[in-house]
C-alpha cells in the first residue's frame, strides 16, 4: 500500500476511535448524572416522609 493510503486509513481510524470514546464518555457522564438525580430525589422524599411523620400528617 502507498504511504498516503496508510496515513489516510490511520487518520480515519483515529477519528473513529475518538468519536466512539466521546460517545462512551458522554453516556457514562449522563448515567452518573441520572443516578445522582435519582439519589437526590429519594433523599428528598425520605426527608419529606420523616417531616410528615414527626408532624403526624402521613
Amino acid at each position: 500500500m502507498s504511504q498516503q493510503l496508510i496515513q489516510t486509513a490511520a487518520v480515519g481510524l483515529i477519528g473513529m476511535l475518538a468519536t466512539l470514546g466521546g460517545i462512551l464518555i458522554g453516556d457514562h457522564l449522563a448515567s452518573v448524572r441520572q443516578r445522582k438525580a435519582l439519589a437526590e430525589k429519594r433523599r428528598f422524599y425520605e426527608r419529606l416522609r420523616e417531616t410528615l411523620t414527626r408532624q403526624g400528617r402521613n
